[in-house]
C-alpha cells in the first residue's frame, strides 16, 4: 500500500489523503519518523481539516523523534 501512496504523492505533492494514508502505511511498517513527516505534511497542506486533527492525534501517539530519525 505504501508503494501506491509513493506514486500518489509523486504525481501530486499537495494531495494530504495521499499523505495521510502513506503515513499510516509507514506507520503500520514500522517506520515512524518518515509517518511522522507525512502527519507533518497533512497537517501543513490542509490545517482546518479533518485528517490534519487525525494527524495531529497520531502524531501525539508517536514516539518522541530521536536524533538523526527522518522528521
Amino acid at each position: 500500500a505504501v508503494t501506491l501512496f509513493d506514486r500518489a504523492v509523486e504525481r501530486d505533492p499537495d494531495h494530504a489523503e495521499a499523505h495521510f494514508r502513506r503515513a499510516h502505511g509507514l506507520l503500520a511498517l514500522g517506520r515512524p519518523g518518515e509517518a511522522r513527516a507525512g502527519f507533518e505534511r497533512v497537517r501543513e497542506l490542509k490545517p482546518e481539516s479533518p485528517a490534519a486533527e487525525k494527524a495531529r492525534q497520531a502524531l501525539g501517539q508517536l514516539p518522541p523523534a530521536a536524533a538523526g530519525e527522518a522528521q
